[in-house]
């Protein structure tokens, strides 16, 4: 779990370089069993499963680039990380340096 309370579930990707680090969110949501809609929320489940849905279709996205099989392999690869104006705009796994 990350994210808020530690209730959200999906990937922290910590980006480091010699400017300094970020961490970006790949999140699918508020975790099954920790959090549940009620009549004031303002998602439902079809909501969390469509976040779910893509979080994992990013994940592995990312370890596809990678050529890789599971997250803990990707420490060391290779990223290009786009900033503006002091915020993380983008990263990209560079396939074609692997």
């Amino acid at each position: 779990m990350v994210g808020y309370q530690e209730s959200i579930l999906g990937l922290e990707i910590e980006l480091t370089s010699k400017s300094g680090d970020c961490i970006d969110l790949v999140h699918g949501g508020w975790a099954y069993g920790r959090i549940t809609p009620d009549k004031n929320s303002q998602w439902a489940e079809g909501d969390r499963t469509e976040a779910m849905t893509a979080m994992c279709k990013n994940v592995c996205k990312i370890l596809e680039d990678a050529g890789e099989e599971d997250v803990s392999s990707l420490q060391g690869k290779p990223v290009e990380i786009i900033f503006s104006s002091n915020q993380l705009q983008s990263w990209r796994i560079l396939t074609e340096v692997l």
